[in-house]
């Protein structure tokens, strides 16, 4: 059986314990980005380094493209249609997140990976566009190697990688700039609703998700993502003009 021929036979319309599951965690990937809108608009920066942004467009880009191609094979599944436009929709956050950072903040944005050559335009662009084109090398070969409809193996992938990392941003800011405790708190929830028995990747895949393994590598994350969370509180609120991204 395909990973899309166990998608659509558990996703159903009456199997609501797996369709609030995904709904939790559907919500849950855009807080995330609500808080890294957020945080770019209020400081100028936000809590995810730019070659993550670059990356999730990759990832959302191509699924929400493979997905919606795909959906047709089978009648057009909800599920799988849907999913195809909610990675639209974040890879439009995604070009917004990077447009933002190259028009107005490219130092804050671009300076970790360029130093003082983030200044310039130029030199942003051009990191961006190979950055980008590496990340579609790297998304599509992943894809390939597990296999068609691979769609939740790639979101287990790509909720570790937002749990683990932004951790040198928040080691290195020293202040609360571009941070937020909420979105720790948020990214709390996305380990739960990732690894957790309820989780919609275990109870569509349970013989791969529903594991000893798996469970433990959600706790280890889980304490992981409450040490980020306590650096993070560890650090000075911000001043009254910018206590609403706190």
């Amino acid at each position: 059986m395909s990973h899309y021929d166990r998608i659509t036979q558990e996703f159903t319309w009456d199997n609501s314990p797996l369709l609030v599951a995904a709904g939790a965690a559907f919500l849950i990937g855009y807080l995330q980005y609500y808080y890294a809108i957020k945080l770019m608009l209020t400081d100028g920066k936000g809590p995810m380094p730019v070659w993550m942004h670059i990356f999730y467009l990759a990832h959302d880009s191509s699924f929400s493209y493979t997905l919606g191609r795909d959906s047709s094979r089978f009648g057009g599944h909800f599920f799988l249609l849907g999913s195809s436009r909610a990675y639209a929709l974040w890879s439009a956050l995604e070009i917004w997140c990077l447009y933002y950072g190259l028009r107005y903040h490219r130092m804050e944005t671009f300076s970790s990976a360029l130093g003082d050559r983030a200044a310039c335009l130029g030199n942003s662009l051009r990191y961006t566009i190979f950055m980008l084109a590496a990340m579609y090398c790297a998304v599509l070969m992943v894809a390939s190697m597990l296999g068609e409809g691979c769609m939740l193996h790639w979101g287990l992938l790509t909720n570790t990688i937002m749990i683990v990392g932004p951790t040198h941003e928040y080691m290195r800011r020293g202040s609360r700039d571009g941070l937020a405790v909420g979105f720790c708190v948020v990214n709390i929830a996305c380990v739960i609703f990732t690894f957790a028995p309820f989780s919609m990747f275990a109870q569509t895949f349970p013989e791969t998700f529903a594991t000893k393994p798996f469970y433990i590598c959600g706790s280890v994350l889980l304490l992981y993502s409450f040490w980020l969370l306590a650096i993070v509180v560890g650090y000075p609120p911000k001043d009254k003009e910018r206590s609403k991204s706190n």
